[in-house]
């Protein structure tokens, strides 16, 4: 009997390579689908990591932004502070002036205005040195120095006495100010002056404030101008 279709080892040859011919597809539609799956991955990576990149940015921004508001504040607070403390500014005003037509020569008159800038109150105190005025002369070396110095406290007239009162100190408030004439005298000869005016002040403690005395600083506070007199009766030159 003819057994050669029956035979298992006779099957068609075709049918293996379908089967190849499917799983090449099938391979190439995975790697396909592998690599849409590696873009994405890489995709969301990339914006994972960009994100955290902006993430950290804005964060710094903030710390930054943080780090000046703070020392705006500490700024601010300084400020604050030293308004608190009194300050006194001082204005010298020296005018030279007509004299006497006899005499020929001039006056320098010179007035003081104290003002309280700060926002505390002050006291003021002053002593027989306050202005300070001397004439400045040249050695034969042409070394500078100052003649002829005069000095001068701030009076005042009571309303019971024709006698000037020595000014010992002033109490100015907040915002006011107070002009003082100190002097006058005359042109001794033209030439350049110096003139000082000094004095000491610090916080007063009145209105209810309980600050201790060991908390009240005393301040020495110095003013100085140069002014040029010509001895002839004329405007002195601005003060430097």
């Amino acid at each position: 009997m003819d057994t050669v279709g029956k035979n298992p080892q006779a099957r068609p040859f075709p049918c293996r390579k379908a089967k190849a011919t499917m799983s090449l597809e099938q391979f190439s539609e995975i790697i396909k689908m592998l690599a849409l799956v590696s873009g994405g991955l890489w995709a969301a990576w990339t914006f994972h990591k960009l994100q955290k990149v902006r993430a950290a940015e804005l964060d710094n921004n903030q710390k930054v932004g943080q780090i000046q508001k703070a020392r705006m504040e500490q700024e601010e607070l300084r400020t604050r502070l030293l308004r608190q403390q009194p300050q006194l500014a001082i204005r010298l005003e020296i005018a030279e002036m007509a004299s006497l037509p006899e005499t020929g020569k001039s006056l320098l008159c010179i007035t003081v205005t104290l003002k309280n800038e700060g926002e505390q109150n002050l006291q003021v105190s002053f002593d027989d040195s306050a202005l300070t005025v001397g004439r400045i002369v040249f050695g034969k070396n042409g070394k500078q120095g100052i003649g002829d110095v005069h000095r001068f406290a701030p009076f005042y007239f009571t309303t019971d006495s024709d006698v000037p009162q020595t000014f010992s100190d002033r109490i100015i408030r907040v915002g006011q100010e107070r002009k003082m004439a100190i002097a006058v005298l005359p042109v001794a000869e033209p030439g350049a002056y110096f003139v000082q005016f000094n004095a000491l002040y610090g916080k007063v403690s009145f209105d209810g404030d309980k600050s201790s005395p060991k908390d009240l600083a005393v301040i020495n506070a110095v003013e100085q101008a140069f002014v040029f007199a010509s001895g002839k009766a004329r405007a002195a030159e601005p003060t430097c």
